[in-house]
């Protein structure tokens, strides 16, 4: 069966028309000003985004406790506002500036109206890559009038692409002068038919935004301000929660514009701040105290938000008044705010409180979620009820709900720090018959083999682990290893092991290096200490390979940075040994990933035709978590 994947560029199929320089590796609330587009362009941008957003996606967590409540995810719900879409409620607006094209018939030169007429005609009917070489061919001739007159006539006849494209080829031109005319009239174009080509790219969206901000003298609606907004928060929000100082920048220009600030904006900004890893409780205190001058009640989104906030930091008084407030709101509790609660309680060491919480849950509710069952398991193991926590297991495979792995794994390492290994070895033997096994649950059994002493087991399991490539090793499994080897005294494996990490370029534990300085220099072996990443000959052939596939890549205007971004279909097979394939490959070239997108790094020198290639950024995102 043939292999079928779709690569997208940097998150969307139409990367080129992104604005340069990318912002890469993070985002910045205020860019660098460069040319302005229309918030009807940007608007347009927005309403796909928002709704390429609430569509299934494979950005969200395979562990995500919200994935697995019925009717329930952790995506923001907005409530019905016409002020999302229109231009009601709007007090202030620029109209845009007249924009005036010289007609074919005006140009004095018989052949420069020829090209240009070739042009307007040929160029709405290619691809995009086709496209730029057509215009890179006329660049010995071409003006920034003529580039001007066929950006605008592409939009006359609606071929939004074409105008747009061309419009970004011309802003990319040694000649080209800013024309802010020019930029707002092409794309009023495109928001006029509401169909703007970016699907994605909010990234972009953003640095618009910014960017009128910044340049001053063109204020943007309402209904501008509220359409990023919705946007920011419309993913899942381990995926959104990046975007909170884009938020708050928002929030301000709506505050020192004098713009009405709606309930969704309240709300939403309060759930953006309760999935930060460090809880700004002053900030949400401060936004309800707004709200309720405002007249805005607290409804059932906030109240979960403000109990998340509550239930990473253990904040009890504050999720019990929260708790209240939703008990007394029609339409019963949502099953996120019993999984919060258990949370908090855990938080301060109350564990036997958050069973109870899960008992009620089970009893109001008829049956408990997924997700409460594995924040059950979690608290329990963590406070190693060892009793409570097999009940609680073997009424969760009972039930018959899935997925059993984030249970089996606190289970497992609760034995593991308990040492009891033959129990252990019986929850993976049962975990490897009820799912599908993958890295962290081989690791795991992987050090109760070593630790109990049995490195002949270990020794076969770490095979199988590198024979099988739906489990692979890692720089945990090896360090594992490694220590087992020098622990038992067979230094010739224990070599093998190390110049099998130098080779995968795996980081050594620091604890492991003074005894294997020892061992290495009895063999008159160097310590291989890396200095720079180089990527090795099949690392280069893969990367051919893909290219040669079809793969697409998005440069800077230095031809120094470059982002690219695999799909997996999570429910293909194929696919899943593909994506571990690699991650394998290019795993030392990866920054600890964020939700699903991991950050690769990589600098490749002379590469492909001789032409320079340097890939700064890499996002591959895949429909589970990523990595071991």
């Amino acid at each position: 069966m043939s292999l079928a994947f779709d690569i997208v560029v940097a998150g969307c199929p139409w990367l080129e028309e992104i604005e340069k320089p990318w912002p890469l590796l993070s985002f910045t609330p205020m860019p660098e000003a460069l040319s302005p587009i229309s918030f009807k362009r940007f608007l347009s941008i927005c309403k796909g985004l928002a709704c390429e957003s609430h569509s299934p996606s494979a950005y969200e967590e395979k562990w995500d406790f919200s994935s697995y409540i019925d009717n329930e995810t952790d995506i923001f719900k907005f409530d019905d506002d016409p002020g999302y879409s229109g231009s009601g409620g709007d007090k202030k607006r620029m109209d845009s500036p007249a924009l005036e094209v010289r007609e074919l018939e005006e140009l004095p030169e018989q052949w420069r109206r020829a090209r240009l007429a070739w042009l307007c005609k040929q160029l709405p009917a290619h691809k995009a890559g086709t496209l730029v070489r057509i215009l890179n061919a006329q660049k010995k001739w071409m003006r920034q009038e003529d580039a001007t007159y066929v950006a605008v006539h592409c939009m006359r006849i609606r071929e939004h692409e074409a105008g747009f494209r061309v419009y970004k080829w011309m802003i990319q031109q040694h000649w080209y002068q800013f024309d802010f005319a020019l930029a707002t009239k092409l794309s009023d174009y495109m928001g006029k038919e509401g169909n703007a080509p970016v699907q994605g790219c909010l990234e972009e969206a953003c640095s618009i935004y910014n960017r009128m901000i910044q340049l001053g003298g063109y204020q943007p609606r309402l209904s501008l301000h509220n359409s990023l907004f919705r946007a920011l928060i419309s993913k899942p929000g381990e995926h959104s929660k990046h975007y909170l100082k884009q938020a708050e920048f928002i929030f301000h220009n709506l505050v020192t514009s004098g713009l009405e600030i709606q309930k969704n904006v309240y709300v939403g900004l309060i759930w953006l701040h309760s999935y930060q890893d460090n809880i700004d409780k002053g900030r949400i205190a401060s936004l309800r105290e707004e709200m309720k001058q405002a007249g805005i009640e607290e409804d059932k989104e906030l109240l979960l938000s403000v109990l998340r906030a509550c239930s990473r930091e253990g904040d009890v008084e504050e999720a019990e008044r929260a708790w209240l407030k939703l008990f007394r709101i029609d339409g019963g509790l949502p099953t996120q705010a019993f999984v919060y609660r258990m949370e908090v309680f855990a938080k301060v060491g109350e564990y036997l409180k958050s069973l109870e919480i899960f008992r009620e849950m089970q009893e109001s509710l008829g049956s408990a979620g997924v997700a409460a069952y594995h924040k059950i398991m979690e608290v329990l193991c963590q406070a190693q009820e060892m009793e409570l926590a097999e009940l609680l297991m073997q009424e969760f495979i009972n039930c018959g709900m899935k997925p059993l792995m984030p249970a089996f794994i606190d289970l497992m390492n609760m034995y593991l720090n308990l040492n009891l290994h033959d129990k252990l070895k019986s929850a993976f033997s049962a975990c490897l018959e009820t799912c599908r096994p993958n890295r962290t649950i081989y690791n795991i059994y992987l050090d109760s083999l070593v630790k109990s002493g049995d490195l002949h087991k270990a020794e076969d399991t770490f095979n199988h682990m590198c024979s099988n490539e739906t489990v692979g090793v890692d720089t945990r499994s090896c360090n594992i290893i490694l220590k087992g080897y020098l622990s038992s005294g067979d230094y010739m494996k224990a070599e093998k092991i190390y110049d099998l990490m130098c080779q995968k370029k795996y980081d050594i534990e620091s604890s492991l290096m003074e005894k294997l300085d020892y061992i290495l220099s009895l063999s008159r072996k160097e310590v291989k200490k890396l200095v720079s990443l180089k990527l090795s000959k099949d690392q280069r052939e893969i990367l051919v390979g893909l290219l040669l596939g079809g793969l697409q890549i998005d440069s800077d205007e230095e031809r120094k940075k470059h982002k690219i971004r695999f799909e997996f279909n999570e429910t293909s097979s194929t696919h899943s040994v593909l994506r571990r394939h690699l991650y394998d490959q290019y795993h030392e070239w990866l920054h600890p990933p964020v939700s699903l997108v991991m950050v690769v790094v990589m600098y490749l020198t002379d590469f492909l035709l001789s032409r320079t290639l340097t890939l700064v950024s890499t996002q591959i995102s895949f429909g589970q978590k990523v990595g071991p």
